[in-house]
């Protein structure tokens, strides 16, 4: 089965396109990329740490807790 080419530009940020910094080197490319995964990273952890925060000051059998259970099951 043949997949079709992903447009990476959808979930990567590129720097605006002038003429003066485009086109952007494969490495500059690749080093852009991984800092915006590392930022995501650490979205992940900070919104990890504020539901922790929260689950823990709610009742566990409260009707908002088995919201954010189901939510983290889908």
């Amino acid at each position: 089965m043949e997949s079709e080419p992903f447009d990476w530009d959808i979930l990567i940020p590129i720097p605006e396109r002038s003429s003066s910094n485009w086109p952007v080197s494969a490495a500059k490319l690749l080093k852009e990329t991984c800092n915006y995964i590392r930022s995501l990273n650490r979205e992940v952890d900070d919104l990890s740490d504020r539901l922790s925060a929260i689950m823990a000051t709610m009742d566990t059998n409260s009707a908002e807790a088995e919201i954010i259970r189901s939510l983290l099951r889908s």
